[in-house]
């Protein structure tokens, strides 16, 4: 007597016109479509949702936290290269001005990037737990 070795269905996302849905194929069953409802609660695929949007606004906040800490380096670089054209005792009124404002600037964008880390693995750290208390969600990502 062999056993028969059994695999999860094959899940697939599609929207349809009363929102999404997900449907999975069994390889068992002559190609019937099983929702995931049968599998997953409605409830917990919705959660699931949420929790990847919210990662998708924590990497959107990431990256603009790595644009807002490149224009001041890119301003200090730029002050670099052009330095030679100009004394800096007599542009001293303007550069501690823009020295600060690279540094407020600076600082905001690793404030962003270190929140919106932080977000994304506590995000990860749920959806990791629900795939242990669902195995079923495997399959959809």
């Amino acid at each position: 007597m062999s056993k028969r070795r059994v695999t999860p269905p094959r899940c697939t996302l599609h929207e349809d016109l009363a929102g999404l849905d997900a449907q999975c194929i069994s390889p068992g069953t002559s190609g019937e479509n099983v929702s995931v409802s049968d599998a997953i609660p409605q409830n917990v695929f919705y959660k699931i949702q949420i929790i990847l949007s919210i990662k998708r606004t924590a990497l959107t906040v990431f990256r603009t936290g790595l644009a807002v800490c490149a224009v001041p380096l890119s301003l200090t670089s730029f002050l670099i290269a052009t330095s030679r054209q100009y004394s800096i005792a007599s542009v001293s009124a303007a550069i501690i001005p823009l020295a600060i404002v690279n540094t407020l600037l600076l600082t905001f964008g690793i404030y962003l990037v270190i929140r919106s880390w932080r977000r994304f693995i506590h995000q990860e750290r749920i959806l990791t737990r629900l795939r242990y208390e669902w195995p079923e969600i495997k399959e959809l990502f």
